[in-house]
């Protein structure tokens, strides 16, 4: 597993290996997303609205960062293959058994993320020091 700050990340470009696929952006032990790409970085400026593509405006994820900067910039990304997460999770399956769909799903059920909505019942409340525009609040996030 690798971690970068969020400005890290931003300033660097995808890493040439594909088996980086999942990643998780947190703020010391509040996870706050869970997700997967095969282009990690790429999807963290996506997620600002600042992607190769500049089509579309932040999501509600990429709000929070903005709305926190720049206290945000030190955020972390991890980015992890999927052999690195079953023997993080000491998993018994064998990996070309673990699908990155299956591996996000169960990352999500144990972190609880407090911004993933889908497969993730018992989210995390996003602590109340975040919030600093009520945007984020109607994008369905539960409040602590």
């Amino acid at each position: 597993m690798r971690t970068f700050t969020i400005k890290e990340a931003l300033e660097l470009d995808d890493l040439n290996d594909e088996r980086y696929n999942i990643y998780l952006y947190r703020d010391s032990e509040v996870v706050l997303y869970i997700g997967q790409s095969s282009r990690p970085f790429e999807r963290l400026r996506e997620h600002l609205g600042q992607g190769d593509r500049n089509l579309y405006d932040p999501d509600f994820v990429g709000q929070l960062m903005l709305n926190n900067r720049p206290a945000s910039l030190t955020w972390e990304v991890q980015i992890a293959t999927l052999a690195e997460l079953q023997q993080l999770l000491n998993l018994p399956v064998r990996i070309d058994k673990v699908s990155l769909d299956s591996m996000e799903r169960d990352l999500i059920l144990l972190y609880k993320p407090c911004l993933n909505r889908t497969g993730n019942p018992h989210r995390t409340p996003l602590p109340a020091r975040y919030i600093k525009e009520s945007a984020i609040a109607n994008e369905g996030v539960i409040l602590e």
